[in-house]
């Protein structure tokens, strides 16, 4: 995705963009304080702040960020862009190519600050009222030196450490991808680049490597389940793996318990997992993890050649 400096051509652009997703996420504010809030955007924000954004073949804005300075002011993506990488894409170039170290962010914005605290954001305060002096409390953010590719925790023996893989870690997901199908006594993908960047860059898409140095000796991937009965997420873990020479020496378990802690950091306090019934190392496995077997069966659909062409 290209980023490129806006102009005040943009601004009218910018503006309704921003209500699209004011109006798709700050659920907590009133009519009222749309309206005032979009006036002190048109005049007073946009204006004063130093604008980049993405746009689409077409020359649309999809998403924008505004800086002051090391402070990320705004970060808005349209909202039927949402998942898309837009907004990471946006804050990588915030804080790697401006040195963004500051946000401030709606706590009542579940998802912003689920955003911010994926990407390695730290809690540094908490105001009761906004920048206006409206009700709505504010939780300010010291912004990572780098979004992704970071290390969640040293764990799973000696020198192994955790990390969560971003859209800048292609080739060490193709590593760890590799490793985990090998795992699985299966034949490597040849998965495209662009297709390993999109997927890494989503917010909802969880991988994460056990390193030893540069090396991958695992993986595991997991999938964001945004729920219906209320108003929350669940982490379904899709696929997990270690090298044989590197198995039962504690890596999977690191995995799994790393994944637990960051979801639990932003609120995510269920993780679900599929096991074959007639995998008794498996079983046994996440028992000793502490999960709960549950009498679920899985049922698969695929289509046939042709169908749905």
């Amino acid at each position: 995705m290209r980023i490129a400096a806006l102009t005040p051509s943009d601004h009218p652009a910018l503006v309704m963009l921003w209500e699209r997703a004011v109006r798709a996420t700050h659920h907590f504010l009133a009519e009222d304080d749309i309206v005032a809030l979009r006036a002190l955007v048109a005049d007073s924000a946009l204006p004063a702040l130093d604008l980049v954004g993405i746009r689409d073949e077409a020359g649309a804005v999809l998403g924008f960020a505004g800086l002051d300075g090391r402070r990320l002011e705004a970060l808005f993506v349209d909202p039927a862009h949402h998942g898309r990488g837009v907004g990471s894409a946006l804050l990588r170039y915030a804080v790697d190519e401006r040195d963004a170290r500051l946000v401030d962010v709606n706590e009542q914005n579940a998802r912003a600050v689920g955003f911010y605290l994926r990407s390695g954001a730290e809690v540094l305060g908490r105001s009761e009222r906004d920048g206006q002096g409206r009700p709505f409390p504010l939780l300010h953010l010291r912004l990572p030196g780098r979004v992704r590719g970071r290390v969640i925790t040293e764990a799973g023996g000696a020198g192994v450490s955790i990390r969560r893989l971003g859209a800048d870690d292609v080739a060490l997901a193709r590593a760890t991808f590799t490793v985990m199908q090998r795992a699985f006594d299966q034949e490597p993908a040849e998965l495209p680049e662009a297709y390993l960047a999109a997927l890494l860059a989503r917010d909802a898409f969880w991988a994460l490597a056990a390193m030893h140095g540069e090396e991958p000796l695992g993986g595991l991937t997991a999938h964001e389940m945004p729920m219906t009965r209320s108003p929350s997420r669940e982490l379904f873990i899709y696929d997990l793996a270690v090298r044989a020479d590197r198995q039962r020496r504690g890596i999977g378990r690191a995995l799994v318990e790393a994944l637990r802690a960051a979801g639990a950091a932003e609120g995510i306090a269920t993780c679900i997992v599929p096991a074959d019934d007639d995998d008794a190392h498996a079983l046994d496995f996440y028992r000793a993890l502490g999960g709960m077997a549950s009498p679920v069966t899985l049922f698969v659909f695929e289509a046939e050649p042709g169908e749905g062409a």
